[in-house]
C-alpha cells in the first residue's frame, strides 16, 4: 500500500478518534469502505489484506505443527515380511495413516496426495499438508515402478505409488517409525548373492471400488462351497493389502447349510 493510501485510512481512523495502533489491514479495508475510498486504494488494501492473511495462515500452520511434535505418535512395525533368506519389518502405510492422520486432525491439519508418471514412467508422488486456515506445504519423492517379484504393470506402478506415499508422509511430518524401518537390511551382503535375489515391496492396497466389484463372485463361490473364506483371502493378499474389514467381511460369509432356504 503506498504512504499516500495509509496516510488516507490513519487520518479517518483519526476523525472516528479510534487509535491507529495495532489496527490490521481487514479493518483498513472495512474503514476505507465506509469513508467511500477509491477503486485504486481499495485494491491496494485487499492486496495488503491477502498478504496479511497468508502470514497469519502460516503462523497458525507452524503453531499446529509444533504442537503435533509436542505429542507426535508412536508408528510401530506393523508388517513382517519375508521373502527368500530375506527378513524385515516395517510399519504398513494404512498404519502411518492412521497414527499421522489421528494427530494431525486434533490441530487442524489434513494431508492429501497428488501422483503423476512423466513420459519417462518414473512415479512422482506429492504429499500435501494443509491447515484448516488455507497454508500448505508439500514434500515430494520419485522413483521407478517396482518391476520385482513378478508383478504386472499395474501393480508395479501401485507398489511404487504405496510406498513413495508412505515415505512422503513421514517426511512432511518429520516422523519416523520406532525402529529404522530395515527393509535395506540386505544391502550389505555380497554381490553374487544379492543378485539372486529381488528386493521385496509392500503389495498394493486393494481399493474399496475394486474390492465391492468382485465382492459378490467371491461370496458365490464360498457359498458354492467351491473356495473356503481361507483360501479367498489367502489368494488375495499374494497380490494385494487387505483391510481388517475387507478380510471380516469375505470371513463373514458361509456357505449355506442343507436344508436351509437361501
Amino acid at each position: 500500500m503506498s504512504q499516500v493510501a495509509e496516510n488516507q485510512v490513519l487520518a479517518m481512523d483519526k476523525e472516528r478518534q479510534l487509535p491507529a495502533v495495532g489496527i490490521t489491514p481487514p479493518q483498513m479495508l472495512a474503514l476505507a469502505v465506509e469513508r467511500g475510498a477509491d477503486i485504486s486504494q481499495l485494491e491496494k488494501l485487499m492486496d495488503l489484506q491477502e498478504r496479511w492473511e497468508a502470514g497469519e495462515a502460516k503462523k497458525a500452520f507452524v503453531s499446529a505443527m509444533s504442537e503435533f511434535k509436542a505429542n507426535p505418535p508412536k508408528i510401530n512395525k506393523n508388517r513382517s515380511v519375508e521373502f527368500g533368506t530375506t527378513k524385515y519389518k516395517h510399519a504398513s502405510l494404512g498404519h502411518v495413516c492412521d497414527q499421522i492422520g489421528g494427530g494431525l486432525g486434533v490441530v487442524g491439519i489434513s494431508y492429501r496426495w497428488l501422483t503423476n508418471q512423466d513420459d519417462k514412467g518414473v512415479i512422482r508422488v506429492t504429499c500435501i499438508l494443509t491447515h484448516q486456515r488455507g497454508h500448505s506445504e508439500e514434500t515430494a519423492l520419485r522413483s521407478n515402478p517396482d518391476q520385482s517379484g513378478g508383478k504386472n504393470s499395474i501393480q508395479a506402478i501401485g507398489s511404487t505409488v504405496t510406498y513413495l506415499q508412505r515415505y512422503t508422509l513421514l517426511a512432511a511430518t518429520g516422523m519416523a517409525t520406532d525402529e529404522q524401518d530395515d527393509d535395506g537390511a540386505n544391502s550389505e551382503q555380497p554381490a553374487a548373492k544379492a543378485a539372486n535375489q529381488q528386493e521385496p515391496t509392500e503389495l498394493p492396497e486393494l481399493t474399496g471400488e475394486k474390492f465391492d466389484e468382485g465382492f459378490p463372485k467371491l461370496k458365490s463361490a464360498i457359498e458354492a462351497k467351491r473356495k473356503t473364506s481361507k483360501e479367498i483371502i489367502e489368494t488375495l493378499t499374494k497380490k494385494y493389502t487387505l483391510t481388517a474389514v475387507q478380510k471380516k467381511k469375505i470371513v463373514d460369509v458361509q456357505p449355506a447349510q442343507e436344508g436351509e432356504v437361501a
